[in-house]
């Protein structure tokens, strides 16, 4: 597969971009084509990904090191060219997991002796991380959770169980989020880093997802899990600040590599306008295809200029703020969306076969619509910073 033209990508240092840029497109070679020898994609194969990966060290370009954490510009820059090179959303969901759902709130919260432990090795690949907030009925409504992390001694003991953790099948360390004490919420609810082998804990498998194949994901079970005080990310109570802080930067980095999909989709629906014929003519020729095919570039200008925006303020010292990052995940998913719509309807029957590929983008678009907070969550925190009581 050749490299794409990024027209109009997300820059901020054109000499790091092409930096990334020629790291990407070197990983995207050997991905697309160990995926194209797996009869059942990455999903069949999930390490296979994460070897490619380290053998190019695309962790390190997103995740938190000792040092700290990847500039978001950079982390930008890096998803969209992700996106854009293999058109996997569901390979960036598992990145996003692992740096951002374990490894950056490690970096917020912990000791020096985390960092150049755990992080260390979640920085480099060397260990798959996964963060486990989600349970049975507490999705949306996140800190309603019934997992509980109860001090025993020198220890805690972790029991509950967790829902829809992406990298669980593969993942070495897990970001467990579990209530520490009976107070208001949601200061009573910690964090702790709780390894793959410690007893008590299982992994069982989900049903199977319409998109984002590439990203596994489990349920897990903790019956009396002890982890010792040293693996708490933080104080206790600061696990709900940590995991509202991880959802801005997750939030905008899926937005980054959507928006890198809907460039790859652009480009082949172009591609097939202009090779693809009816009635004597090609595709391009009937306003329909045309017209509809530069709607995708509206709505991909439109939210990469969106997601631009709140990087520069970002670049420039400010803080990412709740609403406008719910602002960008809104506009980045629905415009994804419509392009996927979009994309399988130029295609015509083809369109609807698995082995087409030309519904990709819409079924990782309608997973990823519920990624990192549902759509109604932000349109809550529109609201919000409207001032709006909701």
């Amino acid at each position: 597969m050749a490299p794409r033209k990024v027209i109009g990508a997300v820059k901020f240092n054109e000499k790091d971009y092409q930096s990334t840029l020629d790291r990407v497109i070197c990983f995207a070679r050997d991905f697309n084509a160990a995926e194209a020898e797996l009869s059942g994609g990455f999903k069949s194969a999930p390490m296979a990904v994460w070897d490619i990966a380290r053998a190019h060290n695309i962790p390190q370009m997103v995740t938190a090191s000792a040092d700290g954490p990847a500039p978001l510009a950079g982390v930008l820059e890096a998803m969209e060219a992700i996106g854009t090179q293999t058109g996997d959303l569901g390979f960036c969901l598992a990145l996003v997991a692992h740096a951002f759902g374990c490894a950056f709130p490690i970096h917020l919260a912990t000791t020096a002796e985390l960092r150049v432990g755990p992080l260390a090795a979640l920085h480099t690949g060397v260990s798959i991380g996964a963060g486990a907030m989600t349970e049975e009925c507490s999705g949306s409504d996140a800190f309603a959770m019934q997992t509980t992390a109860t001090l025993n001694g020198d220890c805690y003991l972790l029991n509950g169980e967790k829902r829809f953790i992406t990298n669980g099948e593969i993942a070495d360390t897990f970001l467990v989020y579990a209530k520490t004490s009976p107070g208001c919420l949601p200061f009573c609810i910690s964090a702790f880093l709780v390894d793959r082998k410690t007893p008590g804990l299982s992994i069982r498998s989900e049903p199977e997802k319409i998109g984002t194949r590439t990203a596994s994901w489990v349920r897990m079970s903790l019956n009396e899990c002890s982890v010792p005080l040293s693996s708490r990310v933080g104080s206790e109570g600061v696990g709900g600040s940590l995991f509202m802080e991880t959802m801005r930067w997750e939030r905008m980095a899926l937005a980054a590599a959507q928006i890198g999909a809907m460039q790859a989709s652009l480009d082949r629906c172009v591609a097939i306008a202009k090779s693809r014929h009816r009635f004597g003519a090609p595709l391009e020729a009937e306003s329909a295809n045309s017209h509809q095919i530069a709607d995708m570039r509206v709505r991909l200008e439109a939210a990469r200029s969106l997601l631009g925006n709140v990087a520069d303020t970002v670049g420039k010292g400010a803080s990412l703020q709740d609403d406008h990052v719910a602002i960008v995940k809104l506009a980045v998913s629905t415009a994804s969306f419509e392009n996927g719509c979009a994309e399988a309807r130029l295609h015509g029957a083809i369109g609807v076969t698995e082995l087409s590929g030309a519904t990709n983008l819409l079924c990782d678009s309608m997973a990823l619509q519920n990624a990192a907070g549902t759509l109604d969550i932000q349109r809550e925190l529109v609201a919000r910073g409207l001032g709006l009581t909701t």
